[in-house]
């Protein structure tokens, strides 16, 4: 029987959201991209989300939506 390889992960760039004020108000994690040739290009912020595009190797656009946490 083979031996079961343990499943590796690409870090994740964490990043934090702040009012006009300068408080901290939440934070939201984009994972890095499943293959080394994607490209991610952050298009927008809403209140409580990041809209994303990514580029894949034959050259589709993917929306992607990332939440973000409120911090208390």
């Amino acid at each position: 029987m083979p031996a079961r390889e343990k499943p590796t992960f690409a870090p994740a760039s964490a990043y934090s959201k702040f009012d006009a004020n300068g408080r901290l108000v939440g934070r939201f994690m984009i994972p890095a991209p499943a293959k080394s040739s994607d490209r991610l290009l952050v298009i927008g912020f809403g209140r409580d989300k990041v809209l994303a595009n990514r580029l894949d190797d034959e050259g589709a656009v993917h929306l992607t939506i990332y939440p973000i946490v409120p911090v208390q």
